[in-house]
């Protein structure tokens, strides 16, 4: 990314956090608009190839994350600019697919069938409280194909979209809400260290 167009974005996203609420910060920068990484048609492409997958509205799938913005907004790298090396990190919004694989993984846990691994599972409910899923963490089994499938997916695009230089994570998401809710914590952080002043 142009180094000036990285402090443009960075400058009018800060100017912004002083003067709006943390949600309209979030939908203004992250989940409407253009990705700050992708042009309009591969943008466009990206999100309809993904919506095919999971048989949904393109609209319902956003891309988030420093591949939105330009930035990243976590703390450990905040205002780090999108790289070479970044990875791309996709939003889908369905509350009929989340809840789908919320009641397979509710019914797996309900027969007493543990997930394979105690730290993936630790995981899983770390991210449930963040407001998505995401296959990588779900139980192996039968059951859970769509799931084998979903993930196969995410590597598919890393190889075919960006020839496996980056990462593709596509998170499942129940609602607009819990999205920008999640969102909205990582923005309230940014915006009260611009409050108290604090270098970055």
């Amino acid at each position: 990314m142009d180094q000036n167009d990285h402090q443009r974005r960075v400058a009018a996203f800060k100017a912004d956090l002083a003067r709006m609420d943390p949600i309209g910060v979030v939908r203004k920068h992250i989940t409407t608009g253009r990705s700050a990484a992708l042009d309009d048609g591969a943008y466009y492409d990206l999100r309809n190839e993904v919506a095919d997958h999971f048989k949904l509205h393109p609209s319902a799938v956003v891309v988030v994350g420093s591949c939105r913005t330009g930035f990243s907004l976590k703390p450990t790298k905040r205002y780090h600019a999108f790289t070479d090396a970044s990875d791309v990190d996709l939003a889908i919004i369905s509350t009929a697919k989340f809840d789908v694989f919320w009641d397979l993984a509710f019914e797996h846990w309900r027969a007493c069938k543990p997930w394979s691994d105690a730290r993936t599972y630790r995981w899983f409910l770390r991210e449930l409280f963040k407001g998505w899923l995401w296959p990588r963490r779900l139980p192996p089994g039968r059951e859970f194909r769509d799931a084998l499938a979903w993930a196969e997916f995410e590597d598919k695009l890393s190889r075919n979209r960006f020839n496996g230089l980056r990462s593709v994570s596509a998170r499942l998401y129940r609602s607009w809400d819990r999205l920008e809710a999640y969102q909205a914590i990582h923005v309230l952080q940014c915006k009260n260290t611009l409050a108290r002043g604090t270098h970055e």
